[in-house]
C-alpha cells in the first residue's frame, strides 16, 4: 500500500523530518560541541562527534518525515564524499535555509523565482569566498580545528611534513598512535562499483594499456597468479568488458578467484598512471594480456580502493631511475609542468600513514573519524586556501537586502541563512559572539574555502528540492495497520 500526502501538509512533514536530524546533528558542532551516543543493534554502544556518522544512523518511524531525514542526510553524505568534512555545517545551513524559506511557500510565492535568486546568492557568496582565500601556512592549525584537537593536529602536521602537500596521508585504526611512511600513491580513479572487492593485501598486479574483454586474457591473467599459488590479484587496464567482466563477477561472488579491478583514465593520463604503478611495484605495462608473464607482475603490500580514488601501498619496485625520467622531461605546458611535479612529489614522498590507536574500541573509532575528517579538512585547505573559521567567514557575508522580486527574495533567505553556523557553534560553547570573535581572530583559526563552498552548494541543492516539492507518496509501514 502506498501512502500520499500533497501541499503544505507534506512541506511540513518534510521539514519535522529534516528538523529533527538537524537537531541531533548540530550538537557535535564546534570545538565545545558534543558527543552522541548511537547504538548498533546486538553491537556495543558507540559515541561519535562525526555529523556524517550520526546523520547516517537516522532513521523516523513516520515515512513523511523520514523521508525529510533522508534528504538532510545526503546532504551529510554528499559534502563527506566530495571533502571529507563541513558535514554538520552543510546540515545546519540546510536547516536555516528552510526555516527562513518555508514560510513563503505558504503565502503562494513563485517557487521557481525564488529557486533562481538562491542559486544566484551561491554564486555570489562562493566568489567572495575565493576573493578571501589565503594560502594554507598553518597545516597544523586547520587539522587542530577540523578535530578539536592540537593532538591530532600536530600528527597531521607530521604526516604531511614527511611526504610534503602534494603528498597522500592516509588514516588506519591500530593498537597504538603513531606515523609511519610507506612508498605508494593515490591517484583519482575509484574501483568498478558492483561484485568487486575493493581491498586487497599482498596481490600480484596486472597491468594493461588496453581494454580486456575476452575470456581468453582473463584465462591467462588468472594462470599466471595460480602459478604463485594466489587466488586473487589487481588488474589495471582501460576498460573491462565482455566475458571477461562477467567471469571475474561470477569469480568474484562465488570466491573462487577474487580481482580488484580498476579502469584507469583515456589517453595519456591513464598511460602515466600506470606507468607509476609500474615503477612502484616493479610490474611491466603490456598492451596485451594474452602475453602476460610471471616477470610483469607488479608487488604491493595493499591496494585500496574506493568510488573515487584508488591507492597502491608498499610497492615492491625501485622507482628511483623512473622518477629520474620524469625529473628529466620538458613540459610542453603549465598543465604537464603540473602534472609532472604531482607525480614526482608522489614516488618521492610516498604515502604517510596515521594509524590512530586507543583504550576501547569506542574510543579509537570516535578517534579515527576526527582524524579522518582533519586529514580532508587539510587536503581542502592546501587545494583551495582558507578563511576565517568558527563560521566568521559566512556571517561577514550575511546581509539583509532590498525585496523586490521573488528572486531578490531567495537571495535574501540564503544570505539571512549564513548566520546559522556561527550561531550554532556559539550555541555549543556557551560564549557569546565578541568572546568568539576574538578568539577566531587571536588566534587565527582558519577554515578551507573548499569546505565551506561544497557544504554551501549542497545545502543549497537539497533545500531548493526540497521547497518545490508538492506531494509525496510513500510506502506504508506495515506496523501502522498492527
Amino acid at each position: 500500500m502506498k501512502r500520499i500526502l500533497n501541499g503544505t501538509a507534506v512541506r511540513e512533514a518534510l521539514l519535522k523530518g529534516v528538523n529533527q536530524l538537524a537537531d541531533i546533528v548540530k550538537v557535535t558542532m564546534g570545538n565545545k560541541g558534543r558527543t552522541v551516543v548511537l547504538t548498533r543493534g546486538l553491537g556495543n554502544p558507540v559515541t561519535t562527534k562525526d555529523g556524517v556518522t550520526v546523520a547516517k544512523a537516522i532513521h523516523l518511524k513516520d515515512e513523511f518525515e523520514d523521508a525529510g531525514a533522508q534528504l538532510a542526510k545526503q546532504v551529510a553524505i554528499r559534502t563527506n564524499d566530495e571533502v571529507g568534512d563541513g558535514t554538520t555545517t552543510a546540515t545546519v545551513l540546510l536547516q536555516a535555509i528552510l526555516k527562513e524559506g518555508m514560510p513563503h511557500i505558504q503565502s503562494g510565492v513563485n517557487v521557481q523565482k525564488m529557486k533562481e535568486g538562491m542559486e544566484q546568492a551561491t554564486k555570489e557568496i562562493i566568489e567572495q569566498l575565493k576573493e578571501q582565500s589565503e594560502p594554507v601556512e598553518d597545516i597544523k592549525g586547520v587539522a587542530s580545528v577540523s578535530a578539536n584537537s592540537e593532538e591530532v593536529g600536530d600528527l597531521i602536521a607530521q604526516a604531511y611534513e614527511a611526504v610534503g602537500q602534494d603528498g597522500v596521508v592516509r588514516v588506519e585504526e591500530s593498537n597504538d598512535t603513531r606515523i609511519d611512511t610507506v612508498k605508494g600513491i593515490e591517484f583519482h580513479k575509484g574501483a568498478l562499483a558492483q561484485h568487486f572487492p575493493r581491498e586487497m593485501d599482498y596481490p600480484f598486479i596486472g597491468l594493461v594499456h588496453g581494454e580486456v574483454s575476452t575470456l581468453q586474457e582473463l584465462m591467462k591473467f588468472m594462470q599466471t597468479i595460480r602459478m604463485n599459488e594466489k587466488k586473487e590479484a589487481v588488474l589495471f587496464c582501460k576498460k573491462l568488458s565482455g566475458e571477461a567482466r562477467q567471469t571475474i563477477i561470477v569469480n568474484n561472488h562465488n570466491g573462487t578467484f577474487m580481482c580488484l579491478v580498476v579502469e584507469v583514465p583515456e589517453g595519456p593520463k591513464g598511460k602515466d598512471i600506470l606507468d607509476d604503478i609500474a615503477a612502484l611495484s616493479g610490474g611491466t605495462v603490456i598492451e596485451d594480456l594474452n602475453k602476460l608473464t610471471q616477470e610483469d607482475l607488479g608487488k604491493a603490500r595493499e591496494v585500496v580502493a574506493t568510488d573515487e580514488t584508488t591507492t597502491i601501498l608498499d610497492g615492491e619496485g625501485d622507482a628511483t631511475s623512473h622518477i629520474q625520467e620524469l625529473k628529466d622531461k620538458t613540459p610542453l605546458s603549465d598543465f604537464e609542468k603540473k602534472g609532472l611535479k604531482e607525480r614526482i612529489a608522489q614516488l618521492s614522498g610516498g604515502i604517510s600513514i596515521i594509524y590512530v590507536g586507543g583504550a576501547t574500541e569506542v574510543e579509537m573509532r570516535e578517534t579515527v573519524d576526527r582524524v579522518q575528517d582533519a586529514v580532508h579538512a587539510t587536503k581542502a585547505a592546501i587545494e583551495e586556501g582558507v578563511v576565517d573559521g568558527g563560521g566568521v567567514a559566512l556571517m561577514n557575508l550575511a546581509k539583509e537586502i532590498e525585496v523586490k522580486t521573488d528572486q531578490d527574495l531567495g537571495s535574501n533567505i540564503l544570505y539571512k541563512a549564513l548566520n546559522a553556523p556561527l550561531l550554532q557553534i556559539i550555541s555549543n560553547s556557551g560564549t557569546d559572539i565578541q568572546k568568539h570573535l576574538d578568539a577566531v581572530y587571536k588566534l587565527k583559526i582558519k577554515d578551507p574555502v573548499k569546505v565551506t563552498r561544497v557544504a554551501l552548494e549542497n545545502a543549497v541543492s537539497v533545500a531548493s528540492q526540497i521547497l518545490s516539492t508538492e506531494a509525496a507518496v510513500v510506502d506504508e509501514n506495515e506496523s501502522d495497520n498492527n
